[in-house]
């Protein structure tokens, strides 16, 4: 058993090992105890005697026992700098992708590599993950091609224009062809305004100015020709288009008939639609006369034309009409339809009364507005586009309307539009539409239009887009609304879905067959559910001109106007979901009862 002195010695043991433990540990600055090692008690002897010797990279540092050494001394490797970084046998600053130096892995100044960011544009890299871009040409990054990024690159013909991707090139801008242009014309590599038939000039395929070629309305009488499809009367005679009325007519009022595929030599019945419902039959008696006929494969083929007189007081050449799915007029095949087109010489006088008016829908009254329509105001380009027209010939200003034989009822109807509609001249009126009539008058039904007019008044007060449904029935009031439309691109899509209970309308920027860059939509509401038109009808294409006596029937600028229509396409509407089900359900039990008849018929025999 230990005595207390025993624990006193004990005690005072404790206590010297203590004091020899402390007495071997040496704060740092931090408050950190530094076990001093061997090497660091005999650090004073050499380390501070100005020369470099033992372990040391450099005078008195670097090396196992000596300091770090600062920025700029000798080094063997990074352990010998204060930064713990040494280049080349110095050392150097702490590498980082801050210090405004190109270090580490870095491609360019602190960028690039795996541990700094990706680099801007134009900096050095190695591989696309360098740069912000993910683009790297020719060891720099590049900017990531688009149409907006100011560089021509892509396969742009000019700066963010032209060629596949990008949107065509403006007049005086560079193209490498026709489709680089928004004139749709390039020449000498430069865009150009664009060769047309209205440019008072000859060129192009005409053979006179703005006429004759595959690309223009045929010519009028004594006007050039180098064949006789150059002329409307298909005479040409010494390259001079002749007239074909060569006297032998008994009457001063005739009629050519031009139809698709062969023209109709007996006597015809046949009745035309006037104002107000009133109707009113005429016979026609018809004689040859030489001229030729559009076939359904656009050429033209020498036949004979028909002169008519007809047995009834009326004083007008009769416009196409609908007669058993043919036209009376000259008529054109395109997007798979056949097109009436319009040939009202004088209408308004008596023949078609309803013609003479439009309804102004601002404030509801009608007005005398008579239109000369000519067929040659419509035609298709060698490209397949229909063009329509208003032109002066001769001190008359023509228009341009044509419908199709087919009658269409619900589904989606939809035209894509080459022109600047929002800015038409303001007694310009583009029509198009659905209707079961040729008239034009306050007592419209089944009838869905979408129009551009101005209807004479300042562009800057009115409103220039109309959507408008006629009702089924003319005891219904009709529903419709105006908008400003102020879209600058002359690349356009206008569609209308006609179901049983409503219309939607859209007006499209671009050529686009979904709803993206939607301009302008409405739709009817449910209260003129019951009023929506339910009659097939036939689709109408008008390019008129709006005015209020014969003084003025002209547009305002007196000058042409044309509109490009590049593609009207017509969808049925889908089946519902119950309707698919139903089918599936008939198809299974179909497919089943046929089955079982089979496997009896195997067993049978």
């Amino acid at each position: 058993m230990l005595t207390s002195s025993s624990w006193m010695w004990i005690a005072l043991f404790c206590l010297c090992l203590a004091v020899q433990i402390d007495s071997k540990s040496k704060p740092s600055a931090s408050g950190v105890a530094l076990l001093e090692t061997p090497s660091s008690k005999a650090a004073g002897s050499h380390c501070v005697d100005r020369l470099q010797n033992q372990d040391e990279s450099d005078i008195d540092c670097g090396g196992e026992t000596c300091p770090k050494c600062e920025n700029g001394s000798a080094c063997d490797g990074d352990r010998d700098c204060l930064t713990n970084t040494c280049r080349k046998k110095k050392c150097v600053p702490f590498e980082s992708c801050a210090d405004n130096i190109k270090n580490q892995d870095e491609t360019d100044i602190d960028c690039g590599g795996l541990k700094c960011p990706a680099c801007t544009d134009l900096k050095m890299c190695k591989e696309h993950r360098d740069c912000n871009s993910a683009l790297c040409e020719r060891k720099r990054c590049s900017i990531v091609e688009s149409c907006e990024d100011h560089v021509k690159n892509q396969d742009e013909s000019d700066v963010d224009c032209g060629g596949v991707k990008c949107p065509r090139c403006a007049l005086g801008r560079r193209c490498k062809a026709e489709c680089d242009c928004i004139s749709d014309s390039c020449k000498n590599k430069t865009c150009v305004v664009a060769e047309s038939c209205l440019d008072g000039i000859k060129n192009q395929e005409e053979t006179d100015i703005d006429c004759g070629g595959d690309r223009c309305a045929k010519c009028e009488d004594l006007k050039k020709c180098n064949n006789d499809c150059d002329c409307i009367s298909g005479l040409c005679e010494n390259n001079q288009c002749a007239s074909s009325f060569q006297g032998n007519e008994t009457s001063a009022e005739s009629s050519t008939v031009t139809t698709v595929d062969s023209v109709s030599t007996t006597s015809t019945n046949w009745t035309t639609i006037l104002s107000r419902e009133s109707t009113t039959t005429a016979t026609w008696m018809t004689t040859s006369i030489n001229t030729s006929i559009i076939s359904t494969n656009g050429t033209d083929t020498p036949l004979n034309r028909t002169s008519a007189s007809r047995t009834t007081t009326t004083t007008t050449t009769p416009s196409a009409v609908l007669l058993n799915g043919t036209c009376i007029s000259k008529s054109i095949v395109w997007k798979g339809y056949t097109w009436c087109l319009r040939d009202d010489v004088n209408s308004g006088s008596g023949y078609y009364p309803s013609l003479s008016f439009e309804f102004k829908y601002s404030n509801g009254y009608s007005y005398i507005g008579s239109n000369e329509y000519k067929t040659d105001n419509v035609w298709i380009d060698h490209k397949g586009l229909l063009h329509l027209r208003i032109i002066n010939t001769s001190d008359i200003w023509s228009s341009a309307a044509l419908y199709t034989t087919d009658r269409f009822t619900f589904g989606t109807f939809q035209w894509q539009i080459e022109g600047s509609l929002n800015a038409l001249d303001p007694k310009v009126v583009l029509s198009l539409y659905t209707s079961i009539s040729l008239t034009v008058d306050t007592m419209r039904t089944n009838e869905v239009n979408i129009e551009f007019a101005r209807w004479g008044l300042n562009p800057l007060m009115s409103p220039n887009l109309f959507y408008n449904i006629w009702p089924a029935k003319n005891n219904e009031s009709k529903t419709g609304s105006s908008f400003f439309y102020n879209n600058k691109n002359i690349y356009t899509t206008q569609r209308f879905i006609w179901s049983s209970e409503s219309v939607a309308f859209k007006s499209i920027s671009g050529f686009r067959n979904d709803d993206a860059d939607t301009v302008q939509s409405w739709q009817s509401s449910s209260d003129f559910s019951i009023a929506v038109p339910q009659e097939s009808a036939p689709v109408h294409m008008n390019l008129r001109i709006f005015h209020s006596s014969n003084s003025d029937c002209f547009p305002s600028d007196g000058k042409p106007v044309e509109v490009i229509i590049h593609d009207f396409i017509y969808h049925p509407p889908k089946p519902s979901a119950g309707l698919m089900l139903t089918y599936k359900m008939l198809l299974i039990i179909l497919l089943t009862m046929f089955s079982v008849f089979c496997t009896s018929t195997m067993q049978n025999s």
